[in-house]
């Protein structure tokens, strides 16, 4: 889609959050390879001149806030955008709205 208002080709993910841990909507709830190349291919994508977003939708009542859910750390000097972070893009190419 464009926005009207930059005039910029703009690329909207959408997720559905269901993972709940004390009342916080965490997400991913199960990492796949294939979200890991959604998230990519939204990097990949900004470096051709789009904007990216990625939009979470929490399905669960209990929710009352939201933060992405690692397992693992980030050494982001090491990163290679493979898109298994999603709390921090270490370019900037993928905005958590």
């Amino acid at each position: 889609m464009k926005n009207k208002e930059t005039n910029m080709q703009e690329l909207v993910e959408v997720k559905g959050v269901t993972l709940v841990d004390n009342n916080i909507a965490l997400f991913p709830d199960a990492p796949t390879k294939r979200g890991a190349r959604h998230v990519k291919e939204l990097g990949e994508a900004v470096e051709d001149g789009w904007c990216a977003n990625v939009v979470f939708i929490i399905k669960r009542k209990d929710a009352i806030s939201f933060k992405p859910y690692q397992r693992h750390s980030i050494d982001q000097d090491t990163c290679t955008k493979c898109g298994n972070c999603i709390e921090v893009c270490p370019t900037g190419s993928v905005q958590v709205v």
